[in-house]
């Protein structure tokens, strides 16, 4: 009865601490965006200027280069159609690319 209730306490201070750090990097994420002025043109769940962040993961869903193509894409300048006309897309200014990686892992997941 007592290793029951180590194991089952153990198991639950383990789902806390993923849990915890799940919203820690979610709360990350979502100051990136905003620094970076992301949400000028993107929102989470719905369309503004630029496609929703949900759009966006379900664009690139089966694309098993996914990550590769959007690092490009948030990285560097490129032309991207905004009310019929083509304008610059403005890249993100994140030296590490781990974290521009992560970043965009955490927008695939939406």
């Amino acid at each position: 009865m007592k290793t029951n209730s180590l194991m089952t306490g153990a198991l639950a201070v383990f789902l806390l601490a993923s849990a915890s750090q799940s919203v820690f990097a979610s709360a990350h994420e979502r100051n990136l965006i905003r620094q970076h002025d992301c949400t000028k043109c993107h929102a989470i769940s719905r369309p503004k200027e630029g496609p929703s962040l949900a759009e966006i993961a379900e664009k690139y869903r089966d694309d098993p280069d996914a990550v590769g193509t959007l690092y490009n894409h948030v990285t560097t300048e490129t032309m991207v159609e905004v009310d019929g006309k083509e304008e610059a897309h403005k890249p993100i200014a994140i030296d590490d690319r781990a974290e521009v990686e992560n970043l965009i892992r955490w927008i695939l997941s939406h």
